[in-house]
Order: structure tokens, then sequence, then C-alpha cells
């Protein structure tokens, strides 16, 4: 008998420490950690109203307020020394440019009240438009995939645009919604877009193989929820959702079939969100009175939060890329930083 307790004392922590092994080995263990710091290298003041950030290479472009305050432009910052953002180069003409794409040397920007302007930015120093597109509504976002313009044209809803002349895009055909379409991500020939109504969004699916006749797959909704900003990695869309009563969440979602997609989980925000993107394991979301936050998806069924900041602005965008956060703080401008992981053991 004491030979028999002797071993299930010594077989259950061996049997203990397989399943462990095996649980890491499939990656369902979260990030061991329990939180971490965020620390800034450097910071571009700008006009005092950075409101959108993107980063390819050693530039960062943000949308930022206009020397004479009357809108929203597009700037370009060198950021290959962190510690230092220098200005390259400004575009404005009219109007508040509230999303943008940059494919190779132009810039697709959607103006809220202009349209699609599309810009050279080849030189820093003489950055000017080349075409224009007006929707004949206030357009939310653009999309640029394979010489193809997909806009969120609001109650317009998802105009599709050949752009394979940049100086003179051609209408191909649109997405109609119900109410305004206010986000578009392109996933493997799959439109992904942002239904915005009164009180809640609904997120949709549609076939853009064949770009001048989208053929709608799917649909996902939830009352009260109002969905805001989309990023995709693999089979996971991740989004922003602005909530009731100023409180929101941010939501994992599955869209391994675009046709049927499916709620994984949602983590808790402590006001409401507005950007997010996508690291290795750490989603970076951007809450706007409360500051920035990095929440822990290595085990997507359990998100958690790892570590926040506030830097006192309004936290509007955040871009996460080679290592560095490019946090777009309102009126503090352009924040870069690093997120370093504090070790429990």
């Amino acid at each position: 008998m004491e030979k028999k307790k002797i071993l299930q004392i010594l077989t259950i922590p061996i049997f203990l420490a397989l399943i462990t092994i095996g649980l890491f080995a499939f990656g369902v263990f979260p990030i061991d950690h329990s939180q971490g710091e965020f620390v800034v290298l450097g910071q571009y003041e700008g006009n005092g109203e950075c409101r959108k950030v993107e980063v390819f290479g050693d530039v960062a472009y943000i949308l930022d307020k206009t020397p004479q305050g009357t809108g929203l432009g597009l700037s370009l910052i060198d950021v290959s020394d962190p510690s230092n953002p220098m200005h390259l180069g400004s575009y404005f003409e009219s109007g508040i440019i509230y999303d943008f794409e940059i494919v190779d040397n132009l810039a697709y920007c959607a103006n809220m009240q202009n349209g699609l302007e599309i810009l050279n930015i080849s030189d820093y120093n003489n950055i000017h438009r080349i075409s224009h597109y007006r929707s004949g509504t206030p357009i939310f976002s653009v999309e640029v995939v394979n010489r193809i313009a997909y806009i969120g044209a609001g109650t317009l809803g998802v105009e599709i645009l050949n752009i394979t002349n940049a100086a003179a895009p051609i209408r191909l055909s649109s997405i109609s919604v119900d109410n305004k379409a206010t986000q578009v991500k392109i996933d493997d020939q799959v439109c992904y877009v942002i239904d915005h109504g009164n009180s809640f969004s609904n997120i949709e699916s549609y076939n853009v193989s064949n770009s001048k006749t989208p053929v709608k797959m799917g649909e996902y909704i939830i009352q009260g929820v109002d969905f805001f900003n989309l990023q995709i990695r693999d089979n996971y869309l991740i989004t922003t959702d602005h909530g009731e009563a100023d409180v929101g969440a941010l939501y994992i979602l599955n869209i391994e079939d675009p046709t049927e997609i499916t709620e994984i989980s949602s983590f808790q925000s402590n006001e409401t969100p507005f950007g997010v993107s996508i690291g290795e394991s750490i989603v970076y979301t951007t809450e706007y009175e409360t500051g920035l936050v990095a929440v822990d998806i290595s085990n997507p069924n359990s998100p958690k939060e790892l570590g926040r900041t506030h830097e006192g602005g309004e936290a509007f965008d955040v871009c996460y890329t080679e290592g560095y956060i490019y946090f777009a703080d309102g009126i503090n401008g352009l924040n870069i930083m690093q997120f370093n992981i504090e070790d429990e053991s």
C-alpha cells in the first residue's frame, strides 16, 4: 500500500509536467508575464492633432492639423532615428483627410469633404496631387490592393475603382450597404466592411475576386456594438467597439470562413477604444482618454492586459512595426515607443 502511494505521488507531477509541455507546444498558454512598461524613445510634436499613423521603412505617415488649423493634412516624418524624428514634407489642399493608404510612391487619401486624392510623394519637397475622384458623399476610408482602390463612401457604400492609371481612376462597381460604409479591409479577395448605423454596426464580408460583381458572403452583428476599426492577421479579425456610455471593447473574431464570422473572445476597455495594431502576440489599442494599452493575445480565447500608459493627449491611433510602437496621441503629437515586458520569474 505504501509503495502504491509513493508511486502515485511521483506520477502526478510527471503527468502534470507532460500536460504543461504539451500546452506550451500548441500555444495554448498566454505569455508568462504579468505586466510590462511602455518606454518613450522620441516625440514629434507636430501641429497639435495627430490622429492617424502608418509606418513604412524609415518614414512615418501621419494625419495632423494643418499649421493654419483649417483641417487635417498628411505629413511625412523621418523616423530612422527614433529619438529624433524629423519632418520631411506635408500635403494639404482643403477639407479633412480621414484615412490614407501608401503604395510605392503614391498616397491615396480619403478626404471626407473632397473625395479620393491621389498624391505623388516621391519628392518630399514637392508632394502634389495627380488625380482626384469625387464620390459625391463624405468618404471615410480607403484600401488599395492589386491596383484596385476600395473606398468606404458612407451612404454610397463601397466604391471600387481601377487605379492602374493613378492619374485617371475608373469606377468599376460598388457595394451597397444599409447605412454607411465607414471602413474597408481586404484579405484574400474578401472585402470586410463596417456598415455603421445609428446605434450599432455590422461587419459584412463580400467576395471581390471579380471586382465588377462583388457578392455578399456573410455578416457579423451584435446589437449595441459599434465597430470602429478592423485589423486582420491570419484567420483573425481584430476590431474595436466604441460601445455605449463611452466604454467599449476589443473583439477577436474568427474569419476562417468569411460566410460565418464568429466571436472568439473580447477584452473590456476602460474607455472609448479607437486604434488597434497587431504585434507578434500582443495587440496595441488606444482608448481615447485613458491612453495606450498592450493586450496579450497569445491565447486568443483569453486576452489579458499587460500594461498601459497615458501621456496626457487624446489616444487616436497606433502602429506597431519592427519592434517599435508609433502612437498618434492627439495634442501630444507622435510618440515613438517600445514595450518592455517584465518577466515574473
